[in-house]
């Protein structure tokens, strides 16, 4: 929504922007596990550095009134809230898929996990709070605020730019490993048989499940025409419906 919302203008520009998304990610995909995990890390460093430049220049702009945190602001939407809390969390089940192609998976995997949390935590908090503390009202703030916000600091424009092209690796790199983690779900099922069979053919030298990658991708580019937060509510709905089945 941050690029849809301070680039692209009409619905013709935002389903062009996500079939190339969608396109680049399939094409990493077939690559296997290697070139999903070596975007992952390039696409990370890509996605917190514009963070990290938004705070520092946030705190050096002679803006920052620390008081504005403690105050109130406006009223809370605890259902949107929610929805996109549980939203933004799922999806972490499935990073256990990827425990089996690891060294030392009862090592690395929990400490990757951690890292992420915590790496999480700190870029929604720190911009948040760097946000408010500029004197920004939040009660005007939208999805794909944060280069509107780069741009009030006082340094010129580009650090909103900054923020837009972060906001696209961001994407891209999210839906990069979303799509590698679906589909290994979902080819497992077919190996096990829960899945049609046609789901687990797979490329010998990467081992990738094409046929699960490409279905994917189809449905995700059917799904681009909804509004974000439509799209928010349906995942999380399916996201509590499948939990049991999980679970059993």
């Amino acid at each position: 929504d941050v690029v849809c919302d301070s680039v692209l203008q009409s619905g013709a520009e935002v389903w062009s922007y996500g079939l190339a998304m969608v396109g680049v990610s399939v094409i990493i995909n077939l690559f296997g596990l290697g070139g999903v995990g070596n975007t992952a890390v390039i696409m990370t460093v890509l996605t917190v550095l514009p963070f990290l430049l938004f705070v520092d220049l946030g705190l050096f702009s002679g803006k920052v009134d620390t008081s504005v945190l403690s105050r109130a602001h406006g009223d809370w939407d605890i259902g949107g809230y929610l929805s996109v809390l549980l939203w933004a969390t799922c999806g972490f089940e499935f990073s256990g898929f990827l425990a089996g192609d690891l060294k030392n998976p009862n090592r690395n995997f929990p400490l990757g996990m951690s890292l992420v949390i915590l790496l999480m935590t700190l870029t929604y908090l720190l911009p948040i709070g760097v946000g408010l503390a500029t004197g920004d009202d939040p009660t005007t703030w939208t999805e794909g605020a944060y280069p509107h916000l780069a741009a009030k600091l006082g340094y010129g424009e580009w650090p909103q730019y900054i923020m837009i092209f972060g906001a696209l690796v961001s994407s891209l790199g999210t839906y990069v490993a979303y799509l590698y983690t679906a589909t290994a779900a979902l080819a497992t099922m077919a190996d096990n048989g829960n899945a049609p069979f046609f789901f687990s053919w797979r490329i010998p030298r990467t081992s990738s499940p094409w046929l699960a990658i490409l279905f994917y991708a189809a449905i995700h580019l059917y799904l681009i025409t909804f509004d974000f937060s439509v799209v928010v509510e349906l995942d999380t709905v399916f996201y509590i419906l499948q939990v049991p089945f999980n679970l059993s």
